[in-house]
């Protein structure tokens, strides 16, 4: 927190300083506030591992003007800023409610949301997700090409838009794509890279994590991306990309509504894995009155998806978007 001092004047009788007690004055107080600094704060800042949610700062810095381009790390590809879209940032303070798709959920129907990843990067792949019976939610890459044209023609077919959000994952040797956030960068350029990300397009509730493992399990890098969310009015999706991530909490601890996947659809992509994981989705949602799947635009997963959700409302589920299940179940912002 920081600290203030006010400065207080000393007067004798007669209402003159002497300088003496003056120069004493001013030494005393040089000494003292260099003993309270070397008593109280650490040479260097505490390891991460002893921080815990209540040492999250709440309301950090607003981001730093953006670049004319961001700079990329070594061995990134590098990318051009785009110039930045009007709408991106809606001034209203609950986006995540303004551009909700509406769903109708008959009483005591198991809700089920589908969430496609990495859309807009396959451009083939990503068109047939698009056109998967709505209302699907559409995680669209942030550095795709034509990603401001790929996000209008996915709410054309009536479904809600996530900023598919790269973060840093647990494996060094996975990359999470240009403009990742990452723990390790300067508070700058980590805001820059999470400011660039959410302009690139307009329309969306909110974000997912993209890999992450990393950035998710630690709750101080997190926390700036909560606070950009909170003020922005978005919502959160946590991927559960690792099982240590502190998403739903810190996403609580700033009053950003969030939930979290329960089902990877192609973690294995083999057919009769993903229509199994299907199954697993209906059982979940029929036990706990809901399910958030997480699938890809890989021919295995769209082409069980295509057979599947046709007739999954036949079989008594609800079909809905991810902010349906955030209203009834999700972390309350």
């Amino acid at each position: 927190m920081p600290v203030s001092a006010t400065a207080g004047f000393w007067r004798t009788p007669t209402g003159r300083v002497g300088v003496g007690v003056i120069v004493l004055a001013i030494l005393t107080a040089i000494i003292g506030l260099n003993n309270g600094v070397d008593r109280k704060a650490p040479a260097t800042a505490p390891p991460l591992a002893s921080l815990s949610l209540e040492d999250i700062p709440r309301e950090p810095a607003l981001p730093a003007p953006i670049p004319e381009k961001i700079l990329p790390r070594p061995g990134e590809p590098v990318i051009e800023t785009l110039p930045r879209d009007p709408g991106a940032r809606i001034p209203v303070k609950q986006a995540w409610l303004k551009n909700a798709v509406a769903a109708a959920i008959p009483a005591g129907q198991p809700m089920i949301a589908v969430v496609i990843d990495d859309v807009g990067l396959d451009r083939r792949r990503s068109r047939r997700a698009m056109a998967l019976p709505a209302p699907v939610t559409i995680a669209l890459m942030a550095y795709a090409e034509d990603a401001r044209e790929q996000a209008a023609a996915a709410r054309r077919g009536g479904h809600e838009l996530l900023v598919h959000l790269p973060m840093e994952p647990g494996d060094t040797g996975e990359n999470p794509g240009p403009n990742a956030l990452l723990s390790d960068l300067p508070k700058a350029e980590f805001a820059r890279r999470l400011e660039w990300n959410l302009t690139q397009f307009a329309g969306y509730v909110g974000v997912n994590n993209h890999m992450g493992s990393k950035l998710t399990s630690n709750p101080v890098a997190l926390a700036p991306v909560m606070v950009a969310l909170k003020q922005r009015g978005l919502m959160f999706l946590d991927s559960r990309t690792t099982s240590l991530t502190k998403g739903l909490e810190v996403a609580r601890l700033h009053g950003v509504p969030a939930v979290e996947r329960n089902v990877f659809i192609d973690h294995d992509v083999s057919p009769i894995a993903v229509r199994a994981a299907l199954i697993r989705t209906e059982e979940l949602a029929q036990r706990n009155g809901f399910a958030v799947a997480i699938g890809h635009p890989k021919d295995v997963t769209l082409d069980a998806l295509e057979e599947w959700l046709p007739v999954i409302k036949a079989r008594g589920f609800a079909v809905v978007p991810v902010t349906t299940i955030v209203r009834h179940v999700g972390v309350d912002g």
